[in-house]
């Protein structure tokens, strides 16, 4: 019988650990994203200060300005696509989507 938290967290610290570090690695992604700044922006590579100027004087598309069910879809589609990306990765996708060592590969 367990007697401790540690101890079934230990037990059991299979999901756990991986349910940690998924956490971890979307709050990484949320930060990132955050943290990111129009001045360090691609514009900047490739556009004049006064190409710069002029495009930030025009207003902004209604895509990128307001919360529409398309938008919603969008970034949900991508967070269940990353979340499950690396969820197969901590499963061993790699493993289930490889092929046997008992094919060959034809040459033609």
């Amino acid at each position: 019988m367990l007697t401790s938290l540690t101890e079934t967290i230990h037990h059991t610290g299979a999901p756990y650990r991986d349910a940690g570090r998924l956490i971890v690695t979307l709050i990484a992604i949320v930060i990132g994203y955050s943290w990111c700044d129009p001045l360090l922006a691609h514009e900047r590579w490739i556009l004049t200060p006064d190409q710069i100027t002029e495009w930030n004087a025009k207003p902004m598309p209604e895509l990128y300005t307001s919360i529409s069910a398309f938008n919603v879809s969008l970034i949900s589609a991508f967070l269940l696509f990353t979340i499950g990306w690396i969820r197969l990765g901590y499963t061993g996708g790699p493993r289930a989507f490889s092929r046997p060592a008992s094919t060959t590969r034809l040459v033609w």
